[in-house]
Parts: structure tokens; C-alpha cells; sequence
């Protein structure tokens, strides 16, 4: 399979429709539909059920779609990577983070570094920790942030921060008005709770809470933190969540409590690839980090 047919194929199964496909590819439709029944041909299978005013993706085709998807992003990061085997100062680097980690430590990392590198250029990807995990896997960046509990093992791993876990709830929630410094586990009693969908992550939580809160009512599991803030907002429950969530939302809205009793520290990598053959400015990058974090640039706010 050619790289250029498998671009058309993926531009039809994105337009749904031929004509609007030949025209994105400024290439007249009947050579097109050549190309596609000649990769079928070649491939064995059916890849459109036909007929209708759209084309719909046969089962192979979408997974054609997923995986020639993928091969296109890596070729095109292949292609950037190889323009930038050049000098250091300049060049593009994709990171991959959650999204509380990325409006908190990763832009306080990516602001210093900045003063020192100004000419280099960042794709930053936000998901879960599975999402990234593969991203990185897959080599479609070049390093990562992640919370832990994950297995570091394969990776090689800067400690960067730690902070504590508590609850965002609504300004109205009866743990909003109790002492803010201190709120314990044991106060949540029957609160209905939303915890982080990662099984690791669910795992660590269910040790942590422990005896102190042996009953408790999940309401939600979440693997994105933004799809739930509404729910918190109504008062439907408390999202447990790390300190760094504060940055994300509105403090009218919801307010953060560290929850003690005890309390439970979260620890943050950044995290690539072992023996990965990194990029001038991804190298560089990692440098930087190791030395920003060993001088303190990312000592947790407000004392350990």
C-alpha cells in the first residue's frame, strides 16, 4: 500500500463522499474511484458500504481509518523529527499530559524553558493517562507527564512534584464551610463521590481512604475532569481530585479541600521512552528539566 493511497483513502472516509473528496484532493472523482477499489483489490476486502447519498465505512474500513490514521501522524512526526536534526535552538516538541498537570506544572515548565529556548516550538496532546500512555508508546511524542501510580519500569522518569489529593466541591456543600485546612476523610461519609476512572489511580484511592471511609458511595467515575465540574457545580457530589485541578475551575463555583486523616500525596514524572533517539530540542528539553527541577523550579506551592 502507497502512502499516497492511503491518504485518499482517508480523505474519503473523512468527506463520507467522493466528489467532495476528489475536490479536497484536487483530482478529478473517476481517478479516485479507481484508487479505492484498486486498494480493496489489494487489500483484500470491502472498505465502503456503497449506495445512498454517503459512503459508510465497512468494519475493515474503520479500522483501516484508525490505523492509517496512525501511520500518518507518525510519518508526519518522522518527517518533523528528521527536519529538525539540525541546531539545537530550534525544532517542535510533543508532549502529552493530563489536563490538570498541563495548565499547572506543564506551563510553568514550558514558560522557563521558554526564556532559555525561545525559537522551539511545542505540540502539546491532553487525555487520559491510558490515552497518553500510548501516545508515548507509540512514539507520537516525544516525552510525557504522568501521575502516578504507573509503571515506570520501560521509562526513563524526572520526579518533578507532588501534591495532595481532596475534593472540589460546590461553595454550597457543608464541607465547603468546615475548616479548609483541615477536612477529613471521615467527613465525607455519604457524600456521593467521583472518582478518576484509571484502575491504578482507583486502586491507590481505595488503599488511601482505607479504614477511615470503608463505606462510600461512588456517584461517577470520570476519565475526563471537565465533563463532571457541572455535576459537582449542582451539588450532585465531590470530585475527588489533586490540588492542581484548581487552576481549571472557577472558585465562585467550586472550591478545593485538601482532605487529611491522613493525607495522600500524589507524585508527577515527566517521562520518555528508555534508549529513545531524542530530538536537539526534545534533548534539550529534558536537560532543562533535570535542572529545573533539581534547583527547585517546581517545588510544591505552599510547603510539602
Amino acid at each position: 500500500m502507497e502512502f499516497r493511497t492511503l491518504h485518499y483513502f482517508l480523505t474519503v472516509a473523512h468527506e463520507r463522499n467522493i466528489t467532495r473528496a476528489a475536490e479536497k484532493l484536487h483530482m478529478a472523482q473517476p481517478p479516485l474511484t479507481r484508487q479505492i477499489k484498486q486498494l480493496e483489490a489489494e487489500l483484500g476486502v470491502t472498505l465502503f458500504h456503497r449506495g445512498g447519498r454517503q459512503l459508510r465505512l465497512t468494519e475493515e474500513g474503520r479500522f483501516l481509518q484508525q490505523q492509517g490514521a496512525e501511520v500518518v501522524q507518525l510519518l508526519e512526526k518522522t518527517q518533523q523529527q528528521l527536519r529538525q536534526m539540525g541546531p539545537e535552538e530550534h525544532g517542535t516538541l510533543s508532549l502529552c499530559t493530563t489536563e490538570a498537570t498541563g495548565a499547572t506544572l506543564l506551563s510553568r515548565l514550558i514558560g522557563a524553558f521558554h526564556e532559555t529556548s525561545p525559537h522551539i516550538r511545542f505540540q502539546i496532546f491532553s487525555g487520559s493517562g491510558t490515552e497518553n500512555r500510548d501516545r508515548l508508546e507509540k512514539n507520537l511524542v516525544d516525552m510525557g507527564i504522568f501521575r502516578a501510580p504507573v509503571n515506570l519500569e520501560p521509562y526513563d522518569q524526572i520526579f518533578l512534584h507532588r501534591e495532595p489529593w481532596g475534593i472540589l466541591c460546590s461553595p454550597r456543600s457543608p464541607l465547603a464551610r468546615r475548616d479548609p485546612a483541615h477536612t477529613q476523610l471521615a467527613w465525607l461519609g455519604e457524600t456521593p463521590l467521583m472518582l478518576p476512572m484509571r484502575q491504578a489511580l482507583q486502586e491507590d484511592i481505595d488503599q488511601w481512604l482505607g479504614q477511615a471511609l470503608p463505606q462510600r458511595k461512588v456517584f461517577c467515575l470520570y476519565s475526563s475532569i471537565f465533563s463532571i465540574l457541572g455535576l459537582a457545580q449542582q451539588g450532585l457530589g465531590v470530585i475527588l481530585a489533586p490540588r492542581s485541578v484548581q487552576a481549571l475551575v472557577d472558585p465562585a463555583k467550586l472550591v478545593f479541600r485538601t482532605l487529611v486523616g491522613p493525607v495522600h500525596p500524589s507524585h508527577i514524572y515527566l517521562v520518555k521512552r528508555r534508549f529513545q533517539l531524542m530530538t536537539p530540542a526534545a534533548a534539550r528539553f529534558w536537560a532543562f528539566a533535570q535542572q529545573y527541577v533539581a534547583q527547585g523550579g517546581l517545588a510544591e506551592e505552599g510547603g510539602k
